[in-house]
């Protein structure tokens, strides 16, 4: 069975013009045409070449950022909803540390923190349950005490929710496409968020952009994102643009 590539969308911010997307696009035409051994030896060529020096460079900016974070101690705070319970306000964003480069991936991690806890009580045993479930999945410090009838089936519950996120940046190496992809876990809400950028653009103006973001001062960072999309995704980008084009 032949393995689905994963597609590019090429509507990027930035200044991509007509002939670099169609270069992209004879490129990844290119790598769909090559044998299993080729597509190998390309990728660790690229990795070695174009990606892995980035990446040690990123990471050595990171190191540099959270050491002066850490000391300086700027107020960055923020908000996050957790749906159906409680709202925790004023998050302190402390404790930045980086991991080892390893395997072609690295890690910077933060924690936001408050100064108290939520108390939240649930009327519903499915609403207690689905909040129970959202708490675990994101890894929410939180206590339960579980309300019972007379024959010990749930009634409701009464949540403490620790006023404490983590927040994850997973940095790999995409040799697929010539990139790095970054992961953020809870920067953005308690979500998960996937960015593709090309290891051309991961250059020391790409370092401050990611550091202003990490401040959350500014997202110019992610004009230079190219996102993964799939079959249906990109149908409706398309069907998009046609209408746009129908109006002019």
């Amino acid at each position: 069975m032949e393995r689905r590539q994963p597609l590019l969308l090429i509507e990027r911010v930035g200044s991509m013009g007509l002939l670099d997307e169609l270069k992209r696009e004879a490129d990844a035409k290119r790598e769909r045409e090559m044998t299993d051994v080729e597509r190998r030896e390309l990728y660790a060529e690229r990795l070695r070449r174009d990606i892995d020096p980035r990446m040690t460079a990123l990471r050595r900016y990171l190191v540099d950022l959270t050491k002066e974070l850490n000391y300086l101690e700027p107020d960055v705070a923020v908000d996050y909803d957790i749906p159906g319970a409680c709202r925790l306000e004023r998050l302190h964003q402390q404790d930045y540390i980086v991991s080892a480069y390893h395997d072609g991936e690295f890690v910077l991690r933060f924690r936001c923190v408050g100064p108290t806890h939520h108390r939240v009580r649930i009327e519903e045993p499915a609403a207690v349950r689905k909040l129970q479930g959202f708490l675990r999945e994101h890894g929410l410090e939180f206590q339960l005490k579980e309300v019972t009838d007379e024959r010990w089936e749930l009634k409701s519950g009464v949540f403490t929710i620790g006023d404490e996120v983590e927040v994850r940046f997973t940095f790999r190496a995409n040799p697929e496409h010539d990139g790095v992809l970054m992961s953020q876990r809870h920067f953005t809400g308690i979500t998960e968020q996937q960015f593709l950028f090309p290891a051309v653009v991961v250059d020391r103006a790409f370092h401050d952009q990611l550091g202003e973001y990490v401040l959350r001062r500014s997202d110019a960072l992610l004009d230079h994102q190219v996102q993964l999309i799939s079959d249906a995704e990109r149908e409706a980008l398309k069907k998009r643009l046609d209408e746009r084009l129908q109006k002019k």
